[in-house]
C-alpha cells in the first residue's frame, strides 16, 4: 500500500488502529490562493501552498497480512 505523500506522524488508538499524518509545502501561486479566499495563507507562507492529510488504517491481524485503509481525510 503506498499512500500520496511522506508521512508526518503516526498514532496508535489501538492496537487494531492507527492514523498517518502527511504534511507538505509546495510552491504556490499566490494570485490563485487570493482568489480562493486564501489571501491570509499566501502572505504568511510566501509563495507556498500546504497540504495533507490524516489516513485511518485498520490492522485485522486475521483477515489480512497489511493495513487496510478504512478512512480518509485530506486539506488542499
Amino acid at each position: 500500500m503506498t499512500i500520496d505523500a511522506p508521512p508526518s506522524c503516526l498514532k496508535f488508538h489501538s492496537i487494531d488502529y492507527f492514523v498517518v499524518g502527511t504534511y507538505s509545502l509546495k510552491p504556490g501561486d499566490h494570485e490563485n490562493l487570493a482568489r480562493d479566499g486564501n489571501d491570509e495563507q499566501a502572505t504568511e507562507q510566501g509563495e507556498q501552498f500546504r497540504s495533507g492529510s490524516l489516513i485511518l488504517f485498520n490492522l485485522d491481524r486475521g483477515c489480512h497480512d497489511r493495513p487496510t485503509m478504512y478512512a480518509l481525510s485530506a486539506t488542499p
